[in-house]
């Protein structure tokens, strides 16, 4: 899975009763800006974005960018309709993906938000009951966060059937263009990550921006 300045919202709600608005999640976006629609240009309705960019002879950077967005907001209606704001739903797929179990660092590296997001995050869902925190015995600076059962029992509604959707969306791709996908994303996000931190606006320490080189 896959956005900033936004703070998340986690509603104060018991476990099984999920209800909230959700803000986009962080990176979602990516780089860029797709062109704002005058009067009479129409933005594509969902769907159209990745027809658009088949059908552009020269595909353009904002067309990669559109799809990203368009990805992007499948996982925002996955977390309004789990209840949770999109940086909580994310911790909680951090955690999940890690068996169950992650440090904090982990989750700043896995989905990209800030700490101080990422810290106030934790500490709702700490309050909600969906998970737990520990010292970690490799680590006394570092905390471990775990899920409870509540958490669990979320992760197997809202989490696992994602999970599995995008791993049968990758798989159908097959061994070929799935390889060649994640070459160029990788090669990709290299060039862009080298470019905007020449600009002074990316920092190699906000987090892990290649896939293998977050912390373990």
């Amino acid at each position: 899975m896959q956005d900033s300045s936004r703070r998340p919202s986690v509603n104060s709600v018991p476990p099984d009763g999920w209800s909230g608005q959700a803000a986009g999640p962080a990176g979602s976006d990516r780089l860029g800006q797709p062109p704002v629609a005058g009067p009479e240009v129409a933005q594509p309705g969902r769907g159209q974005v990745a027809a658009t960019a088949a059908a552009s002879p020269t595909p353009s950077v904002v067309d990669l960018d559109m799809l990203y967005k368009e990805t992007g907001r499948l996982y925002v209606e996955l977390s309004r309709s789990s209840g949770l704001s999109a940086c909580a739903y994310w911790v909680m797929y951090a955690i999940e993906v890690g068996g169950g179990t992650a440090t904090q660092r982990q989750i700043i590296d896995r989905i990209y938000y800030p700490k101080q997001t990422v810290n106030s995050a934790v500490r709702s869902l700490e309050g909600k009951g969906l998970l737990v925190l520990a010292a970690d015995d490799a680590d006394r600076r570092s905390k471990l966060v775990t899920l409870t059962e509540a958490g669990r029992a979320f992760a197997r509604r809202h989490l696992d059937p994602a999970m599995q959707a995008e791993a049968r969306a990758f798989a159908s791709l097959g061994p070929e263009k799935a390889a060649r996908l994640m070459s160029l994303a990788n090669e990709y996000a290299r060039a862009v990550h080298a470019e905007v931190e020449a600009m002074g606006c990316a920092s190699p320490t906000d987090g892990a921006v290649f896939q293998g080189e977050a912390g373990a």
